[in-house]
């Protein structure tokens, strides 16, 4: 409509420059030969504007046409790869949980293994320490048999400084052997040594070797007499000359010593040669 109204106008002003340009040359026309020609133009320039609309239209169609068929092939390229996204995120998600699956499976496997690694352990040291226990009992049991056995020697001055000592000290050691006896399983030897001074010559050194007879040591102590000595230090190291010679045989040793007097000697005194008969000489 837009084209036929511009054809139109366009008509009528070329009409009228027609007009003026008659009118200017002095060739007016009859009023009837100019509408037939205005008729003529009008109708000529409306099949024109016809046309041209048609064509426009054509080629309107055949751009829609080609755009509508760029637009369902872009329409179809979109459509294929989202087709093809759709199917790598179906497959992907399908790997993804076997995936997860697995990992799961996997992370159980080793929750099990990790039990029965513990399980396993326990069982092995359970069965070392039943193992061991058991061996250290018997190394116990063994060494108790044999630490049994016990020889206790008795080391006593028996110089007359001693006499006022030497009933308690038979009393004291019957004491000990019964309280050995009396809370121990063990097997015990007994042995005494007396040890007295220089000066008594043949009865410095009065002994009974080991003995598991109680009585037999019993009834020695209780004749051992204090007498003899002197000076103040007595023969301690003759004393203690004699235990080292008794025969030891069992796996425990043990000396009661006792005494109310030093050795001789400035290495074991500060008495002074007043008082030490033997200073210089030890």
């Amino acid at each position: 409509q837009s084209l036929g109204s511009q054809t139109s106008i366009q008509t009528r002003n070329h009409v009228g420059e027609n007009e003026e340009a008659d009118k200017n040359a002095g060739l007016e026309e009859e009023p009837t030969k100019a509408s037939g020609q205005l008729t003529y133009f009008t109708r000529t320039n409306s099949i024109r504007t016809r046309d041209k609309l048609a064509a426009v239209e054509k080629k309107l169609t055949e751009e829609s046409a080609k755009a509508s068929k760029q637009t369902r092939e872009k329409l179809a390229e979109v459509e294929r790869q989202l087709a093809e996204e759709s199917e790598d995120l179906q497959k992907k998600s399908v790997e993804g949980a076997a995936n997860t699956q697995t990992q799961k499976l996997l992370d159980d496997a080793e929750k099990k293994l990790a039990k029965l690694k513990v399980k396993t352990r326990q069982e092995e040291i359970s069965t070392y320490s039943l193992a061991e226990f058991e061996k250290k009992q018997r190394h116990l049991a063994k060494c108790l048999e044999i630490n049994k056995n016990v020889d206790v020697a008795f080391m006593v001055d028996c110089t007359g400084s001693m006499k006022r000592f030497i009933t308690e000290t038979k009393n004291q050691i019957g004491n000990i052997v019964s309280g050995i006896k009396d809370n121990y399983n063990n097997k015990v030897r007994l042995a005494f040594v007396g040890y007295r001074d220089h000066s008594e010559r043949e009865s410095r050194i009065e002994s009974l070797s080991f003995t598991k007879n109680v009585e037999e040591f019993r009834k020695f102590v209780n004749n051992v007499q204090a007498f003899g000595g002197g000076d103040q230090p007595e023969d301690v190291l003759g004393g203690l000359e004699a235990i080292i010679d008794l025969a030891w045989s069992s796996e425990n040793k043990i000396v009661f010593h006792i005494g109310d007097a030093p050795h001789h000697g400035k290495r074991f005194h500060d008495l002074g040669p007043s008082l030490d008969w033997y200073y210089k000489y030890e």
